[in-house]
C-alpha cells in the first residue's frame, strides 16, 4: 500500500507541474508506520482536521498512536488539532494549549528531523504564543526543504495577513490551494481575506468552492450572506442567495 502511494504521489506532482526535492522523496519512499491500522486512523485523522471537525480528528489520531506510539506524524497532527481547537476557544478548549506542547515534545523526542512535527511547532507558535517571527522563521526553513507541504504555504498566508500584507497573504494561500485543492479550511480562510480587501465576487467564488467540499458548514452560508450584502446592501436577496432561512 505504501509502494502504491508513494507511485501516486510521484504522479502527482507530474501532473501538478512541479518537482520534488531529494528531501521529500526520501520521505515520500518511506514508511509512515508499519501498522496499518494507525494508519488508517491517521488518514482519517487527517480527514476530519480538514473538515475542522477538532476533537473527531484528535480522538483519531489517539487511537493511531495507540496503535503506534512511534508514529511521529501523528503527534505532529494531533498538536496542530490541539493548537487549532485552543485558538478558536471551541466550548471545552482549556488546556488544549498544554497537550499540543506536549505532543510536539513527545515528536520531537522521536523524530526531531520530520517536517511534520516542525510544522507542529511553528503553528502552536502561531496559536498559543502569536510569536510570529518564531513560527515564520521555521515555516521559512521548512520551505526550502519541502515546498510541495501545502501547509507551509497557508501558515505564511495567515502571518502575512495578520501583518496587513492582504496581497501576498492571497497569492500564498492560492499556492496552497495549488497544492492541496481539497482542504476547506483554506477557503474559509481566502474567503475572510477577500472580505478584508472587499473583493465580493471572489469572495463568493471562494464560499462555493468551499461549500461543494463541505455542503453542511453553514459558516460559507454565512460569508456568502455577507459577501451579497456587503456587494449590493440588499439584504433578502443576500438572504436568499446565501441559502440562509430568512
Amino acid at each position: 500500500i505504501f509502494g502504491t502511494q508513494s507511485d501516486i504521489a510521484q504522479s502527482i506532482v507530474s501532473a501538478l507541474k512541479t518537482s520534488i526535492t531529494p528531501e521529500e522523496k526520501r520521505l515520500i519512499e518511506k514508511k509512515p508506520s508499519n501498522n496499518l491500522l494507525a494508519y488508517d486512523f491517521y488518514l482519517r485523522g487527517n480527514d476530519y482536521l480538514s473538515k475542522m471537525e477538532f476533537l473527531i480528528s484528535i480522538d483519531m489520531y489517539s487511537k493511531a498512536i495507540k496503535e503506534d506510539s512511534l508514529f511521529t506524524a501523528v503527534y505532529a497532527k494531533r498538536a496542530i488539532a490541539h493548537s487549532f481547537f485552543f485558538w478558536l476557544r471551541g466550548e471545552g478548549w482549556q488546556g488544549h494549549d498544554l497537550k499540543a506542547k506536549q505532543d510536539i515534545e513527545k515528536g520531537l523526542r522521536i523524530n526531531p528531523e520530520l517536517p511534520e512535527i516542525r510544522f507542529a511547532e511553528a503553528v502552536c507558535y502561531y496559536h498559543k504564543n502569536r510569536n510570529y517571527d518564531k513560527a515564520l522563521k521555521i515555516l521559512n526553513e521548512l520551505t526550502s526543504e519541502a515546498p510541495n507541504m501545502a501547509d507551509l504555504y497557508a501558515y505564511t498566508s495567515y502571518i502575512l495577513r495578520r501583518q496587513g500584507k492582504l496581497e501576498e497573504s492571497i497569492n500564498e494561500l492560492k499556492q496552497t490551494i495549488r497544492l492541496d485543492p481539497f482542504n476547506a479550511s483554506y477557503y474559509d480562510n481566502l474567503t475572510d481575506t477577500y472580505d478584508l480587501l472587499h473583493k465580493y465576487d471572489d469572495e463568493i467564488e471562494c464560499c462555493r468552492q468551499g461549500l461543494s467540499l463541505i455542503p453542511d458548514y453553514k459558516a460559507f452560508n454565512s460569508y456568502l450572506y455577507r459577501a451579497y450584502l456587503n456587494k449590493k446592501g440588499d439584504q433578502i436577496e443576500a438572504l436568499k442567495r446565501s441559502g440562509l432561512k430568512e
